[in-house]
């Protein structure tokens, strides 16, 4: 028996740089306070946050803002969480009874527990032998209780498609999570957690869909309770053999888990909101927002953090903080609150890579400023992408005809002088968002354009550098170029459209 609220098996790092294990309800333990969880793995890192969030929502859910606001200020004792997360602890038994953590006993058909991470190679890949370039573990091919725990709810939380019948996340194949970042993780987990309003409707009662008899093809948002959303089970797995073994993620040895079982056709989830995810709204439709390659950069992380730029709609917890953000800055006086935006780029059942950022939230402007800093973040997001256009343009003109027989022939641009350039205007943003005021920005807007004209010619210098002497018309051509399109002349004009 492995028990996931009584066992102390979530590694985390403490304010003392000293590296622990706990169990969930020591979050809040303030003798040497744990500041991140700290597995091998960044996916396993952001699940088992997730899953810490989801368990102390489930267990102490805040009837309303006041009660969530002094849960962020008096954190409960380690005493209170565990009496409360107790009264579900069947529902967290890992291994063993008939109902194990988010698992289906009796299915059959076994792997070795490696094919359990997101990162390896699906079943197809393994059977054509496609995986020659992949690395094989070394031979310890078993996994830990505390990294076995890991990997049933990454898997359950993250999955992208699997092949015909293995279903992906209820957040799709490349599922985005947004959470916000305090100064230790029982803030962080605080700072996420929904008061019941918002929360979502539903049915109280069946939360744990594996607590279930029978099995449940489509679990409706309105017939069961709101916060199944944590709790989501998509792929019918269950854990096999048990023996003494060194883990081969994080070197440990004692009991570990050598294969699993896993068949297709697991249950899919309609109407749910994931408290972690931003959605993208259109007339008709909902859909939760993708990780993307450029996730890092400032066109496409704010639409994460602030309302009203995009058609993309931040996360409920993101909307709840920075609905409460004066009290929340009062509350945790001269902390920094971030914004941890992670998950994986996956196409289709192949993980591409796995993207991870955190950026400061800005927190200390009041209603009355709040749509002049919309207004103005979003014309800096604006004019940054008519930057790149402008840079493209002086790109392809460097990088154009430079004889008759050239003429008519596609330009290629490289990748990284864009990626540059966008890097270039990631370090200059805050420093202009902490300057937007209550009202007029015209002028903090001129001085961003002139910012990412220089940012952009640095970006071309630098890729005029390779140009050959004898083409030096074309290297002063898209100067003069990109300098006629990003002068202050023209950052007027299309800040006027």
């Amino acid at each position: 028996m492995f028990n996931l609220i009584d066992e102390k098996w979530i590694p985390v790092i403490c304010k003392s740089g000293t590296i622990r294990k706990i169990a969930p309800w020591e979050i809040t333990d303030n003798r040497d306070p744990p500041i991140k969880v700290c597995f091998s793995r960044p996916d396993f890192n952001s699940a088992v946050t997730q899953f810490l969030i989801g368990l102390v929502q489930t267990s102490s859910t805040p009837k309303d803002v006041d009660e969530w606001l002094d849960m962020l200020e008096n954190p409960p004792s380690c005493e209170a969480l565990k009496e409360k997360m107790s009264f579900f602890k069947d529902a967290f038994e890992l291994i063993g009874g008939n109902h194990p953590f988010m698992q289906e006993p009796g299915v059959e058909n076994r792997k070795s527990i490696d094919r359990i991470l997101i990162t390896s190679p699906g079943d197809n890949t393994v059977k054509l032998n496609k995986d020659f370039f992949i690395k094989r573990n070394d031979g310890r091919n078993c996994l830990c209780m505390s990294c076995a725990a890991a990997s049933v709810y990454t898997l359950q939380a993250l999955a992208p498609v699997g092949g015909s019948g293995i279903r992906c996340s209820m957040r799709g194949s490349s599922p985005l999570t947004t959470m916000v970042e305090g100064i230790n993780l029982a803030t962080t987990i605080f700072l996420n957690i929904l008061i019941k309003d918002n929360l979502g409707s539903g049915t109280d009662g069946h939360i744990f869909p594996w607590m279930s008899d029978e099995k449940c093809e489509v679990f409706s948002s309105v017939d069961n309770d709101p916060r199944m959303v944590y709790w989501t089970v998509v792929r019918r797995i269950a854990l096999g053999s048990l023996k003494e073994g060194t883990c081969m993620l994080c070197g440990s040895t004692g009991p570990s888990i050598v294969d699993y079982d896993e068949v297709s056709k697991g249950s899919s989830y309609s109407g749910w909101e994931h408290p972690l995810c931003p959605y993208s709204k259109d007339k008709t439709d909902t859909k939760p927002v993708k990780v993307s390659e450029g996730i890092g950069h400032l066109n496409e992380w704010t639409y994460m953090m602030y309302t009203g730029l995009s058609e993309v709609c931040p996360s409920k917890a993101v909307r709840q903080v920075q609905m409460n953000r004066l009290d929340i800055k009062e509350i945790c006086f001269g902390q920094e609150i971030r914004l941890w935006i992670n998950g994986y780029v996956n196409d289709k059942a192949s993980v591409k890579a796995w993207k991870e950022i955190h950026q400061p939230m800005l927190m200390d402007y009041d209603e009355r400023a709040k749509s002049a800093m919309t207004l103005a973040i979003a014309d800096m997001i604006r004019l940054a992408e008519y930057g790149c256009d402008q840079l493209k343009k002086a790109l392809k003109i460097l990088y154009g005809p430079r004889d008759r027989s050239n003429i008519g022939r596609p330009v290629s641009i490289p990748s990284d002088l864009i990626e540059s350039y966008w890097n270039g205007c990631d370090s200059i943003f805050e420093k202009f968002v902490s300057r937007i005021g209550p009202e007029d920005n015209d002028k903090l807007l001129l001085q961003w354009g002139s910012e990412l004209h220089s940012v952009a010619s640095s970006a071309l210098d630098g890729a005029a550098d390779s140009v050959p002497l004898e083409y030096y018309s074309n290297v002063a051509l898209s100067r003069k170029n990109l300098s006629m399109h990003m002068s202050e002349k023209s950052i007027s004009k299309e800040l006027n459209k």
